[in-house]
């Protein structure tokens, strides 16, 4: 284990031999965990222990928690322990609160442990179908953030082919309105008139993209990169934006500012998202006017050259620009122009 990973591991971990009873599990965890606990099940520990162990709430924990939390949840509850060192604890945050796993640190070897009750329970839910149930369930809900990020807003339609061609499995428009609309609250997407739309996007605007797109093709990434960009945030698939990032965290800093950092990833988070929307007064636009970078408009105009536009369903104006020039599509004449100025094609590069 890196050694680095290895002092994290262990602030993480509780550092004794391992014990498998829950109640042996809760009588190791610290006042303010058990705060937390007792907020939600009951004053003392055979009330945490109750509820924790009440099979309703035990699947409903379950479903709750991350897809990486719940298959090292699944490998540790298939043995006695699980002992692997490149678990990174920290991530695993949901497991450990709920004691759904523990983990043991002792000497250099870092031990997970799931209590002996949920074990019983888990065996019971795997018969049921209930892992097949949850991955499919996690994997539309990656699938919906990526295409939303890359898109804008799908048809349920679109979303079912686009989820057929690329992750592996097998879905249809029922199975996705059932899954989704009891996800979407507080996520990256909603449904809405047989669509799928970004939070972001107002649903009188949804309408637009989709005519805009008629006849466009689409910009479709592999299962790797649509699982890249459906769990993690814009800037972790879009790197031309970080030297954005960082020239802005530059001025930041030599102005004194604390939280340069975080307020800077909101800059560049933001900025892509104006440019691939189009929408200028996206959410947090105001910081724009913060930094000297954004008047350098030959700049900006080269980045949206290369960042995936919703109105372009996915592509960059360059690759579609690039695509126009090979004679693979060509664009409506009134239809809105692939670079991304709002215009129609014919008044802009179609002239």
């Amino acid at each position: 284990m890196d050694m680095n990973l290895r002092e994290i591991n262990k602030k993480n971990a509780v550092c004794a031999q391992p014990v498998y009873g829950l109640r042996e599990h809760l009588a190791l965890k610290g006042e303010a965990e058990l705060e937390s606990l007792k907020r939600l099940a009951g004053s003392g520990i055979e009330d945490i222990y109750g509820w924790l162990t009440d099979p309703e709430v035990f699947k409903m924990l379950l479903m709750a928690v991350t897809p990486a939390d719940f298959e090292l949840f699944a490998r540790a509850a298939e043995t006695t322990f699980l002992q692997d060192d490149s678990v990174f604890l920290p991530r695993h945050s949901s497991l450990t609160a709920f004691s759904l796993m523990t983990p043991f640190a002792v000497g250099d070897l870092m031990y997970c442990v799931v209590p002996s009750e949920f074990k019983d329970m888990w065996r019971d839910l795997k018969r049921l179908g209930f892992a097949e149930h949850k991955r499919k369930r996690d994997m539309l809900d990656i699938y919906a953030a990526a295409c939303v990020k890359l898109y804008g807003v799908v048809t349920v339609k679109e979303f079912v082919d686009i989820f057929n061609i690329e992750s592996g499995g097998k879905t249809d428009a029922e199975e996705v309105e059932g899954y989704l609309r009891e996800l979407a609250d507080g996520r990256y997407y909603r449904l809405e008139d047989g669509m799928l739309l970004n939070a972001l996007l107002p649903a009188e605007s949804a309408q637009d993209y989709i005519q805009a797109r008629k006849g466009m093709p689409l910009y479709l990434p592999r299962h790797e990169k649509m699982l890249q960009l459906g769990e993690g945030a814009y800037l972790d698939v879009f790197r031309e934006l970080e030297i954005y990032r960082l020239e802005a965290e530059d001025i930041l800093r030599s102005r004194g500012v604390e939280d340069a950092e975080d307020k800077a990833y909101l800059f560049a988070d933001t900025l892509y998202l104006t440019l691939s929307t189009e929408l200028e007064d996206c959410e947090h636009g105001e910081l724009f006017s913060e930094f000297e970078l954004m008047e350098d408009a030959a700049r900006i105009r080269e980045l949206k050259n290369s960042v995936r536009l919703w109105a372009n369903f996915g592509h960059t104006p360059n690759e579609l620009f690039e695509m126009i020039k090979k004679g693979e599509f060509r664009p409506e004449r009134n239809g809105r122009c692939p670079c991304g100025s709002g215009r129609k094609y014919k008044k802009c590069h179609g002239r």
